[in-house]
């Protein structure tokens, strides 16, 4: 019923890793080298290399959902500030697990905008 998930925060950037063939990255997609060794242990981090990047639209986030929910939908809403929206798209149910910031691939941080969504919402009532 309950969890906590303790991570290392990696801050540091590495140069030039677009040059790397990425061995030693964790991947849940096929992007790295390291996703023809399944079965080897990485060691996950916060990092997101330093830059903010867009939502590629990927539905990761939606596969791993405890609770089925479009987390991209959820966290695109609460990004407008449309509290209609974020009602409708079901921000309420959201159990903040954090799993769709895990294996988010542009490394947005979805469970903080999603909880912002849920401040706004109980401000408005």
């Amino acid at each position: 019923e309950s969890s906590i998930h303790l991570m290392t925060e990696d801050v540091e950037r590495t140069p030039f890793v677009f040059f790397r063939a990425g061995a030693d990255k964790l991947t849940s997609f096929r992007l790295w080298l390291s996703a023809l060794s399944p079965n080897k242990q990485f060691a996950a981090t916060t990092s997101n290399n330093g830059e903010h990047r867009g939502c590629v639209q990927c539905g990761k986030c939606i596969e791993v959902c405890p609770v089925d929910l479009m987390p991209n939908l959820v966290f695109k809403s609460a990004l407008a500030e449309d509290v209609e929206r974020m009602e409708k798209v079901g921000l309420k149910d959201c159990v903040d697990c954090g799993l769709c910031t895990f294996v988010c691939p542009s490394k947005i941080e979805l469970n903080k905008i999603i909880e912002s969504g849920k401040d706004l919402l109980a401000k408005e009532g």
